[in-house]
């Protein structure tokens, strides 16, 4: 949806024109039956901010299974047509670092929609599910923001870096930009308008 530069269009369009269009894109996208599946391209709230390779779609590559977070805030787009009762279930985990160690990375993750905390998250290295609901008023724009905040990765020591370093020079491949999480599915569901 690429809120930031649609919402600029629909004022650049004008009262009329813009109400119309976003009724259009209202009656499109909002939440109704089922849930509906954020990790999709088109419902990232930016959807430049993921690792460039992942940006561009290659027919002689397949597309990765999971959303990777390259940034501490993983931010999704979605619409309801007023004040609803939503459920958020999400399937996520927390990478492996870089060198293997005797202890399994953990930490807090934080979920938001619309900036108000809908709860903390435990994530680990392994895949865990969590379901959530939230409360979301009626907009203007009745686009809304959901935010997964990943805990920080612990700080890069030397052996990391010279690990990395090897892999380079045997010509395998390794990143260096840090990884903060991974997402398998992130869904919302409506529960109903509230009254």
């Amino acid at each position: 949806l690429d809120v930031e530069v649609l919402e600029p269009i629909l004022e650049v369009l004008g009262a009329e024109e813009g109400k119309a269009l976003r009724s259009k894109l209202v009656d499109r996208l909002a939440l109704r039956d089922g849930p509906l599946e954020l990790c999709r391209e088109r419902f990232l709230w930016d959807p430049l901010l993921r690792f460039f390779p992942e940006v561009m779609e290659r027919r002689d590559l397949d597309r990765r299974g999971t959303l990777r977070a390259p940034w501490p805030v993983s931010s999704f787009a979605f619409v309801t047509e007023g004040a609803a009762m939503v459920e958020i279930d999400l399937l996520a985990r927390l990478p492996e670092l870089p060198v293997a160690t005797r202890e399994r990375r953990r930490g807090e993750g934080i979920v938001r929609v619309d900036g108000e905390v809908v709860g903390q998250i435990g994530l680990s290295t392994s895949w865990s599910r969590y379901a959530l609901r939230s409360r979301v008023s009626a907009t203007a724009s009745s686009f809304h923001r959901l935010d997964v905040e990943w805990p920080l990765p612990p700080a890069v020591e030397e052996e990391i870096l010279d690990r990395l370093a090897d892999f380079w020079e045997l010509g395998l491949e390794a990143e260096l930009h840090p990884l903060f999480g991974e997402i398998w599915s992130l869904q919302v569901r409506s529960l109903g308008p509230l009254s």
